[in-house]
């Protein structure tokens, strides 16, 4: 006697096809959207980092000629042009920055990754000023002394990385 198989659901079949097309569709809607504002804001935060171009793989490439900054290295943007996300870390930044920072204007930045580089600082209070952040990454990043208390104003912050390198010296 011979089984039938039963046909496969429709809806397994048009799933995957909806799921393809909606993430085809979402490349299309963010691509080329960064905001004038948001790209003056990077260049500034660019500008004022001390890194060299050797060790650098994200920041050397951020080109003030490409209009669309949500297509550099390490930054990741919303459909709407916003920096939410940043991504330095690795890039052998030296030296500190302050809270007048261009850093502390993006304010839809949800994701902050600073690890692995050598501020040589104390951690800049400024970064209360970031009230959608939820992920901060600031370690074996060399910043040393007190963790600024307004950090805990960061209400939406789930995930603080302050991991210590060898030459921390952090207080909490």
């Amino acid at each position: 006697m011979m089984k039938i198989k039963p046909p496969v659901p429709l809806v397994l079949v048009i799933m995957p096809l909806l799921y393809w097309l909606c993430l085809c569709n979402h490349v299309f809607v963010v691509s080329g959207l960064c905001l004038d504002d948001q790209k003056s804001l990077l260049l500034q935060l660019k500008n004022n980092l001390s890194f060299t171009s050797e060790s650098s793989r994200k920041l050397k490439l951020w080109d003030p000629s490409d209009d669309d900054c949500c297509s550099w290295m390490g930054v990741t943007c919303d459909n709407e042009g916003h920096v939410t996300g940043l991504d330095l870390s690795g890039e052998s930044i030296t030296g500190g920055f302050d809270n007048s920072s261009s850093l502390f204007s993006l304010q839809l930045l949800m994701n902050l990754n600073l690890a692995d580089n050598y501020f040589n600082c104390t951690i800049p209070s400024g970064f209360n000023k970031l009230k959608n952040l939820i992920y901060l990454n600031v370690s074996n990043a060399d910043f040393s002394g007190q963790v600024p208390t307004d950090i805990s104003q960061l209400t939406r912050l789930v995930a603080l990385d302050l991991s210590p390198s060898y030459s921390y010296n952090l207080t909490i």
